[in-house]
């Protein structure tokens, strides 16, 4: 007759095997899953967007690196700078 060690770890195997394989299917699944979601969307957004935009959209350059604090500071200044020089335009105009 086996020992009780022997009969305890078959056990142990005999419930832990297809609770392993259960939870490896279940990872496949949900990335499936994932992945024609995500497949529905984009076909979803690509359907209702006309052909040009989808163009432009895929010649774009990508997006620029962001920017350090002091040319974000920067920035803000000439974008503050913009309306008082538009206003002064339109006056002279």
């Amino acid at each position: 007759m086996p020992g009780p060690n022997l009969v305890f770890v078959a056990l142990i195997l005999a419930a832990g095997i297809p609770l392993c394989l259960r939870h490896l299917e279940l990872r496949a699944l949900r990335a499936e899953n994932d992945r024609l979601r995500q497949s529905t969307v984009d076909s979803s957004i690509m359907a209702n967007t006309s052909p040009a935009s989808v163009r432009s959209f895929q010649q774009s350059p990508p997006a620029s690196p962001p920017l350090s604090s002091e040319e974000r500071f920067e920035l803000l200044q000439l974008r503050g700078q913009v309306q008082p020089l538009r206003d002064q335009l339109a006056i002279v105009t």
